[in-house]
């Protein structure tokens, strides 16, 4: 029963994975990852590009449906990137 479950939750993963890709390969932005002005990572944000723009979206791992509307373009300093 062990590897059943093992497989399915693979599954689901590489699902979710796939979901991800296709959102980023129909719509054109590209998740950067988590970035903060502190070191503290807190606050930090989605960063996105599209189109060769910056923008920052919401809080990091939360932003659903990037586009312009709901994202603020930037141009970021050097600072942190965080996990």
């Amino acid at each position: 029963m062990k590897p059943r479950l093992a497989l399915t939750l693979a599954f689901l993963v590489a699902l979710s994975l796939l979901s991800v890709v296709a959102l980023q390969a129909t719509s054109g932005w590209q998740l950067q990852g988590c970035w903060s002005p502190f070191p503290t990572c807190s606050p930090a944000y989605d960063i996105y590009t599209f189109n060769g723009k910056t923008y920052r979206c919401k809080s990091c791992g939360t932003t659903t449906n990037p586009s312009t509307s709901t994202c603020q373009q930037v141009s970021l300093p050097p600072r942190y990137w965080c996990s």
